[in-house]
């Protein structure tokens, strides 16, 4: 019996899944989209970012929503300033930042509004720990076409 309420768990969750892929779509980056986004959603979890690389309009007001999934650290989403790549938790310096959302608490979220130029900037957490831990990535703007 047991098997089988694995199964139909399994099986619940992966059709689950496939609605929710379903109902993706509008302008939303991600590593996966080859269209530059107007809107950003970043899952943040114990040390990764999801996604961790983004392509979003240069220029343009980017509307940026944060989902902490981590059910016991704060965790932020940073945008480097161009020039300031940090390689070494000791290399950040408050300066280095262009934009940054608040520390968002574990099983929360926040929104947030950003614009940049064209190019590429790392993205990164800077609590203590976490950068290091990997809690980096690139977003990257592009001209709109």
């Amino acid at each position: 019996m047991t098997t089988v309420r694995t199964k139909a768990v399994f099986a619940l969750i992966a059709a689950f899944a496939l609605v929710l892929a379903g109902c993706g779509g509008g302008d939303v980056g991600g590593s996966d989209d080859s269209a530059a986004a107007t809107e950003l959603e970043i899952r943040m979890d114990s040390f990764f970012f999801d996604p961790a690389d983004t392509t979003v309009v240069a220029d343009t007001d980017i509307d940026l929503s944060v989902l902490n999934l981590d059910a016991s650290l704060q965790h932020n989403w940073v945008i480097i300033n161009p020039g300031s790549e940090i390689s070494d938790e000791a290399d950040f310096d408050e300066s280095d930042i262009l934009y940054e959302t608040s520390e968002v608490e574990p099983n929360a979220s926040a929104t947030g509004t950003f614009s940049v130029a064209a190019g590429e900037y790392q993205v990164i957490c800077t609590i203590p720990g976490h950068f290091s831990a990997g809690m980096k990535g690139t977003l990257t703007a592009v001209a709109e076409s």
